[in-house]
């Protein structure tokens, strides 16, 4: 049995299907749409006291560790996705030059080099660093395609553009050309239906439960709605 609920520091986990594991997960907007696309998050890993008292509440069932560098080995199944989106500020407008964060994606590289998950999905509020990552991951096999979507472009009452990162270890074939497809649809956002109004007196509609809506935390988040189109993609190549 694996370790769910609890510390998992350098430990084995030990998995009986194949799920998704969650890096740098913040409040866990990438996980919701996950959870919505039909994943099931096993593993999540934060540092932020606060978002981790969020995740505890919102994943009671999901294994969490606090040091990406103490990642466990995983054992039993292999893993369908992998999501990261590994700190935005050395790469971020706002940081104006200044060196206020160190640039994770090597500790996310080495991890997913080790996991090797059929899909990986990067984020970043930058096109440069999901470029390089996916250049990166031609290495290890992946195919990728980098999608620039902003929340506006599913109903959401502010911008927040975000740049994504959908790789798969498919290679040639039905399932390569599929996801493709998948791929070039986005282009054009289907209406969404799972919009929610929230109450915006302390800041932006963010998509998020109520119980979730955090000030502090909600700086770095993504959009649920945003990147469910994503992963919705790769949930039904997976099951062609």
């Amino acid at each position: 049995e694996w370790c769910a609920g609890r510390s998992c520091d350098g430990k084995q986990l030990i998995l009986m299907k194949q799920t998704h594991v969650s890096l740098f997960t913040g409040i866990g907007g990438i996980d919701l749409a996950a959870e919505w696309a039909g994943f099931k998050t096993i593993l999540q890993v934060e540092k932020d006291e606060l978002c981790n008292c969020i995740l505890s509440s919102r994943w009671p069932g999901a294994a969490r560790i606090k040091d990406v560098g103490l990642f466990p080995e995983i054992q039993g199944a292999s893993i369908d996705l992998v999501s990261a989106g590994w700190p935005c500020q050395p790469f971020s407008t706002a940081a104006r030059g200044r060196n206020v964060a160190a640039d994770l994606w090597p500790k996310t590289f080495s991890i997913l080099e080790s996991v090797r998950p059929t899909y990986f999905l990067g984020e970043n509020v930058q096109r440069k660093p999901v470029a390089r990552a996916a250049e990166e991951l031609a290495q290890l096999g992946y195919r990728s395609a980098l999608l620039r979507i902003p929340a506006a472009a599913v109903g959401a009452p502010h911008l927040r553009t975000r740049w994504f990162l959908a790789a798969h270890s498919y290679g040639e074939g039905k399932r390569s050309r599929a996801f493709d497809e998948q791929m070039a649809g986005l282009r054009k956002f289907p209406d969404m239906d799972v919009w929610q109004e929230v109450d915006t007196s302390l800041g932006m509609d963010d998509g998020v439960p109520g119980r979730m809506d955090r000030l502090r935390a909600l700086g770095n988040a993504v959009v649920p709605q945003q990147v469910f189109p994503v992963i919705k993609a790769m949930a039904d190549v997976g099951s062609l």
